[in-house]
């Protein structure tokens, strides 16, 4: 082999190694446009369903929201109308209370007179 030869022989095989990562390059090259491609055919997928579900979506948090709403205040008036039940309860076991007392005096009377042999009175 000539000098010339042997120069030119690792410039060769330099060339055809670049040449080789040149190739690999655009076939890595054209893989990551079709990726890209792909990606943007997702994302606007993604977008596309994004916009038909939103309203949807908008309209159920609404509705639970309102839902929400509406329970507060029905559990208020229940709290209120458990307050007045309460109370009138409350009237409601004095009264009894008031009956019966009366009513064990009333007896207490009639056993008295019916043991004295006495006829009642009406007061």
């Amino acid at each position: 082999m000539s000098d010339e030869d042997k120069t030119t022989d690792p410039l060769l095989e330099v060339l055809a190694r670049v040449r080789s990562m040149d190739s690999r390059l655009a076939n890595v090259e054209t893989r990551l446009e079709r990726v890209e491609t792909r990606l943007d055919s997702l994302e606007t997928k993604v977008e596309e369903r994004s916009r038909e579900t939103r309203p949807m979506w908008e309209k159920a948090l609404k509705e639970i929201m309102d839902l929400r709403l509406e329970m507060t205040q029905g559990f208020e008036e229940a709290r209120k109308e458990r307050k007045s039940l309460s109370r009138k309860i409350d009237i409601l076991h004095d009264d009894v209370l008031n009956v019966r007392e009366s009513n064990r005096e009333s007896f207490k009377n009639v056993s008295l007179s019916w043991s004295k042999g006495m006829p009642l009175q009406s007061n």
